[in-house]
């Protein structure tokens, strides 16, 4: 962690396995088996916190195919995408 930075360096010919999942306050950044990085922003109007604009944001989302509130990457906003809005509301 430096000034609130994640970061993470391969080394020569280090290979990552699987997925490694970091989750802060508003993003969740995963590192996956082709070694790229996806970010997740709960905060959907990028106002620094995920508040009420944001769940009209999911609603209005929700049944679609929206990659903003696709928070799980299945192609589809669902109930799933809803359980992680809700446990990241409020931050």
């Amino acid at each position: 962690d430096v000034n609130g930075e994640i970061r993470y360096a391969v080394v020569g010919d280090e290979t990552i396995v699987g997925t490694i999942t970091i989750e802060a306050q508003i993003y969740t950044v995963a590192l996956n088996d082709s070694d790229t990085i996806d970010s997740i922003s709960f905060d959907l109007n990028e106002d620094g916190t995920v508040g009420v604009q944001d769940a009209t944001l999911f609603v209005s989302d929700y049944g679609t195919s929206n990659g903003r509130s696709d928070f799980n990457w299945d192609g589809a906003v669902g109930v799933q995408d809803a359980t992680l809005f809700v446990a990241h509301y409020g931050h």
